[in-house]
């Protein structure tokens, strides 16, 4: 995953466990497995999902 714009991300990873990842930073690729991006409670933006 990566952030066109940082901040906080709302997310459910693949295991089910629900979290808020706080101050993640743009341009950083997070290798992250996940099923949804919630949009309560992120801020960050332009958020791309590699497969």
């Amino acid at each position: 995953m990566l952030l066109g714009l940082g901040g906080d991300l709302s997310v459910t990873l693949a295991g089910g466990d629900s979290l808020t990842l706080p101050a993640l930073r743009e341009g950083v690729l997070y290798p992250l497995a996940l099923t949804h991006i919630h949009e309560a409670g992120t801020t960050a933006a332009s958020i791309t999902v590699l497969a």
